[in-house]
């Protein structure tokens, strides 16, 4: 035996299936609201009398109704024809309601033969839908003898088993009669014992089942998950015109940083062997909608030219196989995050700005765009050391090769020694 609700029924088919709870109202609360909207229709709201103090519905709303209640009629028909057409041999419906008889005479007193679309608009659950149909049956006998029969009824091809049930006597239950048992009782536990009871896997439960690579360097909130590795701007994609005080203001360190990610993600690194060839890089970049013209200014092209310059930047450039925006998820120790998880598996997940394998191992770089002081390099480097050791330690796992070099592009901290 299942049991499942009408939408999760859909597709299925069962020799026998029982219909219930035919009698639960339609929900229309959503025709209730002050102000109702429709596509077509526009907005309908509700009229105020200050004079006489009362609230009444416009005929826009009205119309809006109305179509809304007839779209909302269409769908439970097609629920209701969805439910009736599980079954295979047999079709068992039930509607229970105190007030059923006064609704058989008023459905004996309205319904016709043939189709009715005003007097279908006025049900107000499925069951009602049914009752019509039943009430112009022949062998609704029992409807007929509670409620009158209608002026027209019709015999058709495959009879329906119509019964009408009344409910009978509440019979009261006595109570049972606790037994006495035979043997002592067992005395209860400690209850000092149980109340100071702690869980021994505490820090367990409480722990994350995902952290980045962020969140072990210490910030509170993953950036890198808000912003994920950048797409390039497709030519379909719509661009809205921005508010002048947001185009005219310079970028913030945020912001610059963003922009200096994307140029990084997207500059075709063997173009930028000179300042002239990063300018260009950086045009392209603007014409082709990866970078926003503000974005454009606001890259450091002095500090992009320097590092291509660079052994590092210039073995970048003749690197074969570069990863940019590179996203990994992989299962962990929990002991990265503190060491009483040791043993537990978290799930961690990061973004590499970039890297490049060579032969004897993997270069890790890590584009950083805060204000680094004269002298501040060793904290710079102790303050990302433990997020850009984790991207190497990942890299490793995933691709089998020795992490050689991390690097964090920003005034040349290195970060080899971690």
């Amino acid at each position: 035996m299942s049991i499942l609700s009408i939408h999760k029924s859909k597709g299925l088919e069962y020799p026998v299936v029982f219909l219930s709870n035919l009698s639960a109202a339609f929900n229309r609360e959503d025709l209730r609201s002050n102000v109702l909207v429709d596509a077509q229709l526009g907005i309908g709201c509700s009229a105020l009398d200050r004079e006489n103090r009362c609230r009444y519905p416009t005929l826009a709303k009205r119309a809006i109704a109305q179509r809304i209640q007839e779209e909302n009629t269409s769908e439970e028909l097609r629920v209701l024809y969805v439910a009736m057409t599980r079954a295979k041999d047999m079709l068992i419906m039930t509607y229970a309601s105190r007030y059923l008889t006064k609704r058989l005479e008023a459905i004996a007193r309205q319904v016709t033969l043939g189709s009715n679309t005003a007097l279908s608009q006025e049900a107000d659950c499925l069951g009602h839908w049914i009752l019509m149909a039943a009430m112009v049956r022949t062998e609704a006998g029992e409807l007929f003898a509670q409620a009158g029969q209608p002026e027209e009824t019709v015999v058709r091809g495959s009879p329906w088993r119509i019964r009408f049930h009344q409910r009978g006597p509440v019979q009261e239950l006595e109570a049972p009669v606790l037994q006495t048992p035979d043997r002592e009782p067992e005395p209860l536990p400690d209850v000092q014992t149980l109340l100071s009871f702690q869980y021994p896997h505490q820090s367990a439960v409480q722990a994350p089942s995902k952290v980045t690579a962020t969140q072990l360097k210490g910030r509170e909130l993953d950036r890198e998950a808000a912003e994920q590795a950048m797409q390039p701007l497709l030519a379909s994609t719509r661009r809205w015109r921005q508010p002048a005080f947001l185009t005219q203001r310079p970028l913030e360190g945020r912001e610059i940083g963003t922009a200096t990610h994307l140029a990084m993600q997207f500059l075709r690194y063997e173009a930028c062997g000179s300042q002239a060839g990063v300018e260009a890089e950086l045009s392209r970049l603007l014409a082709e909608g990866f970078l926003t013209a503000r974005q454009a200014r606001a890259v450091n092209r002095q500090w992009i030219g320097d590092f291509f310059r660079t052994e590092l930047g210039q073995r970048l450039q003749r690197g074969q196989d570069v990863l940019r925006e590179f996203k990994f998820s992989i299962l962990a120790d929990g002991r990265i995050l503190q060491e009483d998880l040791t043993g537990e598996k978290l799930l961690l997940q990061g973004v590499v700005d970039c890297c490049f394998m060579e032969e004897d191992g993997i270069t890790v770089l890590d584009f950083k765009t805060d204000r680094v002081r004269p002298g501040g390099e060793a904290a710079a480097a102790a303050r990302y050391g433990g997020q850009i050791q984790t991207y190497g330690q990942a890299l490793s796992r995933i691709f089998g090769k020795p992490v050689k070099k991390l690097q964090s592009i920003k005034k040349k901290i290195d970060l080899s020694g971690y």
